[in-house]
């Protein structure tokens, strides 16, 4: 059975798009044959806030089961 991953993806700005972030962990997530089963997106934060909205959902849910996460951060 093929693992199961959520992923995140983050811009700080408005004029910015998540598209390449999604993109890459997609194809990652598709090279390994994994399963993307959530995806937490912030748009207009920095990194160093970590009250954004998707990243403090990703992390109460990943408190609450053994999961898998990518960051778009991370990968390429």
């Amino acid at each position: 059975m093929p693992k199961s991953v959520a992923i995140y993806a983050r811009v700080s700005i408005d004029r910015q798009t998540t598209d390449s972030q999604l993109h890459e962990l997609r194809e990652y997530v598709k090279r390994s044959k994994w399963k993307i089963y959530n995806k937490y997106i912030d748009h207009g934060y920095t990194g160093a806030n970590t009250t954004r909205p998707a990243f403090t959902q990703m992390m109460t849910d990943a408190k609450k089961s053994l999961t898998y996460f990518l960051s778009g951060n991370l990968i390429g």
